[in-house]
């Protein structure tokens, strides 16, 4: 069989988006290579199925030690002579392609580019567009087929720029094997849980699972629930950390929201949390295809999620919850309390089926057909 690289920008991918397709390729029989930068202290990766290839990509796309990065890129695509290079990330998609095209008349190598979500959307900034998109759009003449995962980036992609073929599969896939593994087979640790929490029986608690950014936007929440009338009965769980950490416990202590809003920090039993909510909310401002969200469909949970790229593409309007746009007035406060009038299962069921598409299973299925059309 053929010889393929994944090419990435940090190791941790691998960890968190990138075995499903390590595997596949693995499965097929083909000799993978995986290359990204594995320095870091969330970055180590060790597998003995595949050959680890170190290379020096910065999380600056101006930095000099880019310069290093595709030289050493280029070396091992010279060396290794791949029959396919699929390359997920942007600034290491940029430098792997770059590197590619500068020996395109040495080798012969297919190239496939999956767009996690394009730095340039609807809304995005003037500098996103004036910057990284004439990049894109230079680095699509010589990319064989480019991969997007939400509807918005599809079109963008083939209407905008010059690959030789777009497709659209719906993000890296929910392992629900392991979902539901994890799922509380025991009221009482359920019960432990609300407790932990002082969730009380008429709560409606609503989770948010994310880094806490500017980006994912939890502020924004926090400031819902201060001016709501219905406020009191809610809780808001904000799973994750961040550099926003900090500032959202300052805020939330000064508006004596800490009974309401609950800052709960990295998190190993996502499923048991999921289970204790009544609905999803995101309030994130860009999304690619968010895997918390299609986690949370899986689970049954109803969605009210920020009208933006990625997250539209998850919400069946008035099926499986509703979307609401960050800069309306009373937009989200209007649909959650439709959502709490009719109650959890309501949409939750819709939810769930929904969420078959996005399992892992049929993610896999996809990228197979894939892979095999670039190295037959």
């Amino acid at each position: 069989m053929s010889k393929v690289l994944i090419s990435v920008h940090m190791g941790r991918h691998f960890t968190k988006f990138g075995q499903s397709d390590l595997e596949t390729l693995l499965e097929m029989g083909h000799e993978v290579h995986i290359a990204a930068n594995f320095r870091g202290s969330l970055d180590h990766y060790n597998d003995d199925r595949v050959v680890k290839h170190q290379i020096d990509f910065s999380r600056n796309p101006f930095s000099f030690n880019n310069i290093r990065a595709f030289i050493q890129m280029k070396s091992i695509l010279m060396r290794e002579n791949f029959s396919l290079v699929h390359t997920q990330s942007p600034s290491g998609g940029a430098i792997t392609r770059l590197a590619l095209n500068s020996c395109k008349d040495i080798i012969n190598t297919k190239v496939i580019y999956t767009a996690h979500g394009f730095h340039f959307y609807k809304g995005a900034s003037w500098i996103a567009w004036n910057l990284f998109f004439p990049i894109e759009k230079h680095l699509s003449k010589n990319t064989d087929l480019c991969i997007t995962i939400n509807e918005e980036d599809y079109v963008l992609a083939r209407t905008k720029m010059f690959f030789n073929k777009v497709v659209k599969v719906n993000g890296v896939g929910i392992d629900i094997h392991k979902i539901m593994f994890n799922k509380p087979k025991d009221d009482i640790i359920l019960e432990k849980l609300r407790n932990e929490f002082s969730i009380k029986s008429e709560d409606y608690v609503m989770i948010y699972v994310a880094e806490l950014s500017r980006r994912k936007n939890q502020i924004f929440l926090i400031n819902q629930i201060k001016k709501m009338n219905i406020s009191k009965r809610i809780k808001l769980l904000l799973v994750g950390t961040g550099n926003k950490e900090n500032e959202y416990r300052k805020l939330i202590n000064k508006e004596h929201l800490s009974d309401r809003v609950l800052l709960l920090g990295q998190r190993n039993d996502i499923s048991n949390l999921l289970t204790i909510a009544d609905l999803y909310v995101s309030s994130s401002k860009q999304e690619g295809l968010p895997l918390s969200v299609m986690e949370a469909m899986s689970m049954g949970l109803p969605l009210l999620l920020s009208n933006v790229r990625g997250n539209s593409d998850l919400v069946s309007e008035g099926e499986n919850g509703y979307s609401f746009y960050l800069d309306k007035k009373n937009d989200f406060e209007t649909k959650l309390n439709i959502l709490m009038e009719s109650g959890k299962h309501a949409y939750g069921k819709k939810s769930r089926d929904l969420s078959s598409k996005y399992h892992e299973s049929v993610i896999r299925e996809s990228m197979k057909a894939i892979y095999s059309e670039l190295t037959n």
